[in-house]
């Protein structure tokens, strides 16, 4: 899909899960010359990154 909406991107960024880490996506973004991005396993950026907390405890409580 993301080809198809960005027709020439570079980069495809994603969490660490299975399916993006799976041979299969790994072949299929080099056959389409893509860069995989992804957080380090255990570093949830994106969860802090899109959010405003108010105190360390509801930081805590999203991250676990």
């Amino acid at each position: 899909m993301a080809l198809d909406k960005y027709k020439n991107p570079l980069i495809v960024h994603s969490d660490m899960g299975s399916q993006h880490t799976s041979a299969e996506f790994n072949i299929k973004g080099h056959d389409y010359d893509l860069k995989h991005s992804s957080s380090l396993l255990g570093h949830p950026y994106e969860e802090v990154y899109f959010k405003a907390y108010q105190t360390l405890t509801e930081v805590q409580a999203a991250i676990g």
